[in-house]
């Protein structure tokens, strides 16, 4: 189930990411209305953002075998880095962007402000960059996850 997980989060990671350059590319270009195209993909962009955090968060919790390592010995988010990223910071940071896209984006729709989403998707999409275990990182991964 692990690997299936991985190879999903590892996908959905680009659809996130290229769905926050659109969402951002359009809204500073194209007038913004409530029923165009713009509430479209800002709904997958949430969507998406979503059913990544929680794949993320199912791995966590219940499959990933670096973490079951951490829940046995506390200690090594202390002592080696890969711990301490794949334990506290990519979670942490993770759950933080989608906070901050939830709240922008909650205040957003009571508004109809495009500079709150705007402003949403780009502070979340700050926060998630540097929490993507980049392949030239010392605890780095494929840009593409081929197999499983």
């Amino acid at each position: 189930m692990y690997e299936y997980l991985l190879l999903f989060h590892s996908w959905f990671r680009w659809l996130v990411l290229i769905l926050a350059t659109v969402n951002i590319l359009m809204l500073i270009t194209i007038p913004f209305t409530a029923d165009s195209i713009h509430s479209k993909l800002i709904w997958f962009y949430d969507q998406f953002f979503g059913y990544q955090f929680f794949m993320g968060l199912t791995m966590w919790l219940f499959a990933s075998p670096i973490v079951k390592v951490i829940f046995s010995n506390w200690k090594l988010i202390f002592n080696e880095y890969i711990y301490f990223f794949w334990g506290v910071q990519h979670p942490l940071t993770m759950t933080i962007a989608l906070g901050v896209w939830h709240s922008f984006s909650a205040k957003a729709r009571r508004t109809v402000s495009v500079k709150k989403y705007l402003m949403g998707i780009a502070f979340s999409t700050l926060l998630v960059l540097p929490a993507i275990p980049w392949p030239w990182l010392n605890i780095g991964r494929n840009l593409f996850r081929w197999y499983l």
